[in-house]
């Protein structure tokens, strides 16, 4: 309505509505982020398309995050990690979607500096495979069916024969390839 002054009433009043905005689907969401090889740092994930204030987790991270907004992670457990996304239910579903990053293991290269000491006589099992770590692990087959977790600086007890060494594999590496070691 017109408002009214000190020499007129105000007028009658118009009904005007305002119609609701349209409501955005998880495809107006991207999020980017790190895919390739663990190596030991942490990265980052961007989700852009929210509305201020939305709801993002990552893994054990949750936090409130506005468009563009980046967010840091070291949850580095091997495979497919799923980024989901929460805003109020005026704007978006509950749990509107998820998007994927992936993080693959690394592998390290080939053992080196590995020598084989025979042992003191025939038939004796006093030989040694010389500059191995904890790291590395030994088999008397290249499938590693019986892999043995070697010594730092040495394993020892060994018969003559051909050993296989390689550095063990772990939550975020592969096995390496294997060196043959005599």
């Amino acid at each position: 309505r017109i408002k009214g002054t000190a020499n007129t009433n105000a007028s009658a009043c118009v009904e005007v509505t305002v119609a609701e905005g349209d409501k955005k689907t998880f495809e107006d969401i991207t999020v980017t982020g790190y895919s390739g090889v663990y190596d030991g740092k942490a990265h980052g994930i961007t989700v852009n398309g929210l509305p201020e204030g939305a709801t993002v987790k990552f893994g054990t991270i949750e936090g409130i995050y506005n468009s563009g907004d980046s967010i840091t992670f070291t949850d580095f457990t091997n495979g497919a990690k799923t980024v989901y996304v929460k805003v109020s239910k005026e704007n978006y579903n509950d749990w509107t979607g998820n998007a994927t990053v992936t993080i693959a293991k690394s592998t390290p290269a080939v053992p080196d500096g590995l020598a084989g000491v025979k042992p003191s006589e025939f038939g004796k099992s006093d030989g040694k495979i010389t500059g191995t770590t904890a790291a590395m692990e030994y088999s008397k087959t290249e499938d590693f069916t019986s892999a043995i977790d070697c010594a730092d600086t040495e394993v020892t007890g060994l018969a003559a024969g051909i050993y296989y060494v390689r550095i063990k594999g772990t939550a975020n590496t592969n096995a390496s390839a294997c060196v043959e070691v005599t």
